[in-house]
C-alpha cells in the first residue's frame, strides 16, 4: 500500500505542476500561442505513444518470467534497443510529414520540430527504466527520478521562457532537455541492471502483449486529445488555446480521481476473490457517484472565478467551458467501475469496444457543429463522448459479469449533471448582466447544493438507508461480540 501511495503521487505531480504554470503561461502567451502549444504537446504525446508500442507493458509482462531464468537484465536491453529502433523509424515518419504537410503552419520551424522528435529516445528509456524500478520495489528511487525530471523541466522552462524569451520554443526544449538530463542519469545509475544485447526471442515475446494494446490505449487517448486535431482545422488557434485553458482547469477534478484510485484499487482487487463481491462495488460505486457529482458542481459553479483569478482578461471565455469540461470527465471517470465486468473474466481487450464508440461520437459531433456553435460544441461533444463511452462500457462489461449498479441512479445522476453545467454556460452571461457576480454565485450556488440533495435522495433513498444501517448494526454487533469473547 505503502509503495502504490508512492507511486500514485509521482503521478500526480506532473498533473499538479501543470496546473500551477497556468498562471505564468497565461500572462506570457496569448490564447493563439497557448493554442498552438497545446496542439504540439498533443501532437508529441500522439508521436510518442506510436512509436512507443506499449514497450515498457511488455516488459512488465514478462519481467518476472525472465527473472525466473536469470535473464531479466537481457530483457530489460532488449526492450531499450527496441524502443530505439521504433523511435528512430517514427522520427523519420515525422519529418517526412512534417516538411512536406506541417512545415509553416502558424510559424512552426525545425527547432520546433526537433525538440519533440529529440525527447523521443529519452523519454523512452525513462519509461522503461522507471517500470524496472517498479518490479525492483524501489519506490524512494521511482520518485526521486520522476519528481526529479518534473523540476528539472519546469525550472528549466521558466528559465527559457521567462528570461531567455524563447516563448513555446522555451517550453519544448525545457521538456526536451530535462529529459535528456535524467535518462542519462538512470541509464548510468540502472547500468547493473540491464545488458545492451538484443535478443529476437525477448523482443517477439514483448511486442506481442504489448503491439495489440496499442489500439486501446490510443482509443483511450484520443478521447482526451483528438479532438485538438478537428479544433486545429476548424477552429482558430484562439478558440483552442482558450479550450486547453479550460481543460487543464478542469482536469484538478482528476487529481481527486487519481487520489481515490490509489486508496480503492488495492482493496478493489483483493475484494475481487471474495463471494458477493458485486454487491459492495455497487454500493461504493454509489458513493464515489455522489462524491464526483458534487466535485464537478462545484467545478462547474467556480469555473468563471478560477479563470479570472489564475489568467489574463483574454482568456475569460475559458470560464464557462470549464463546467462543460468537468462534467464530461466526471463521466469519463467512470470506467474504473464500469469496466468491472471484463476485468472480472480477464477480457478487457472488450474495453476497446466501449471506448471507440464515444471517441468517435465526440469527434463527429465537433466537426458538424463546431463551426455553427464554437466552442459550446467542443464542451458538449466532450461530454456527449465520455457519457457514450462509459455507457456503452457499461453495457459491453455488464455482458461479462453481471454487477447490481442501480441504471436509474446513474440516469439521474446523468440528466443532473448535464442540465447544470449547459444551465450554468448559457444563463451566465445573462445573468451577468443583470446581477452581481456574487449574488449569481450565491443563486447557482444553491441550484446546485438542490440537484446534490435530489441524487442523495435517489441514491440513500429510505429504504437503502434503512437497509444500510441495519447492516452497519449487525456487523459492528458482530464485531463487539468477538471481541468480548477473545477478551473476557
Amino acid at each position: 500500500m505503502k509503495e502504490s501511495l508512492v507511486y500514485g503521487i509521482a503521478g500526480t505531480v506532473n498533473r499538479f505542476v501543470g496546473i500551477l504554470l497556468v498562471p505564468l503561461y497565461t500572462r506570457l502567451f496569448s490564447p493563439a500561442d497557448y493554442g498552438l502549444l497545446d496542439l504540439l504537446t498533443t501532437s508529441s504525446a500522439l508521436l510518442s505513444l506510436l512509436a512507443g508500442l506499449q514497450i515498457e507493458s511488455g516488459l512488465a509482462r514478462e519481467y518476472y518470467e525472465a527473472k525466473a531464468k536469470g535473464r531479466e537484465r537481457e530483457l530489460v536491453g532488449t526492450a531499450l534497443i527496441t524502443s530505439c529502433v521504433s523511435d528512430l523509424f517514427w522520427s523519420i515518419v515525422a519529418f517526412i510529414v512534417f516538411h512536406f504537410i506541417i512545415q509553416g503552419y502558424a510559424g512552426l520551424s525545425n527547432l520546433h520540430l526537433a525538440a519533440i522528435l529529440l525527447s523521443l529516445i529519452p523519454s523512452h528509456f525513462m519509461s522503461i527504466c522507471l517500470v524496472l524500478l517498479r518490479f525492483q520495489r524501489r519506490a524512494g528511487v521511482f520518485l526521486f527520478f520522476s519528481s526529479g525530471d518534473i523540476l528539472t523541466s519546469t525550472l528549466l522552462t521558466i528559465y527559457l521562457v521567462v528570461y531567455q524569451h524563447w516563448g513555446i520554443l522555451g517550453v519544448l526544449w525545457g521538456l526536451c532537455i530535462s529529459k535528456m538530463i535524467w535518462a542519462s542519469f538512470m541509464l548510468l545509475m540502472l547500468r547493473q541492471h540491464l545488458r545492451l544485447a538484443w535478443c529476437r526471442e525477448l523482443a517477439q515475446r514483448v511486442l506481442l502483449y504489448s503491439v495489440p494494446l496499442i489500439p486501446a490505449v490510443l482509443t483511450k487517448w484520443g478521447q482526451n486529445y483528438a479532438n485538438r486535431f478537428i479544433m486545429a482545422a476548424t477552429f482558430t488557434l484562439t478558440d483552442l488555446g482558450i479550450y486547453s485553458l479550460a481543460v487543464k482547469i478542469a482536469s484538478g477534478l482528476a487529481l481527486v480521481d487519481i487520489a481515490f484510485r490509489m486508496a480503492w484499487d488495492p482493496y478493489a482487487i483483493e475484494l475481487m476473490g471474495e463471494d458477493g463481491f458485486e454487491k459492495r462495488y455497487a454500493r461504493t460505486f454509489d458513493f464515489y457517484l455522489l462524491g464526483m457529482f458534487a466535485l464537478s458542481a462545484s467545478v462547474v459553479l467556480l469555473g468563471t472565478p478560477i479563470v479570472r483569478i489564475m489568467t489574463t482578461q483574454a482568456y475569460q471565455d475559458a470560464g464557462r467551458l470549464v463546467g462543460l469540461i468537468a462534467v464530461g470527465l466526471f463521466w469519463t471517470s467512470m470506467d474504473k467501475f464500469f469496466a468491472l465486468g471484463n476485468s472480472v473474466v480477464r477480457k478487457t481487450y472488450w474495453n476497446l469496444a466501449g471506448y471507440f464508440p464515444g471517441v468517435l461520437i465526440n469527434l463527429l459531433a465537433l466537426w458538424m457543429f463546431g463551426n455553427r456553435w464554437g466552442l459550446f460544441a467542443a464542451g458538449m461533444a466532450y461530454i456527449l463522448g465520455g457519457v457514450v463511452s462509459s455507457n456503452a462500457l457499461l453495457w459491453v462489461a455488464q455482458k461479462n459479469h453481471y454487477v447490481p449498479y442501480r441504471n436509474r441512479v446513474v440516469a439521474f445522476s446523468l440528466l443532473l449533471s448535464v442540465s447544470y453545467a449547459v444551465w450554468t454556460y448559457l444563463a451566465e452571461p445573462i445573468a451577468l448582466q443583470l446581477i452581481s457576480p456574487g449574488l449569481w454565485l450565491l443563486i447557482n450556488g444553491a441550484i446546485g447544493a438542490i440537484l446534490i440533495l435530489l441524487l442523495s435522495w435517489s441514491i440513500f433513498s429510505i429504504k437503502v438507508i434503512r437497509e444500510w444501517s441495519l447492516s452497519t448494526l449487525s456487523y459492528l454487533i458482530g464485531r463487539y461480540q468477538r471481541w468480548s469473547k477473545r477478551n473476557y
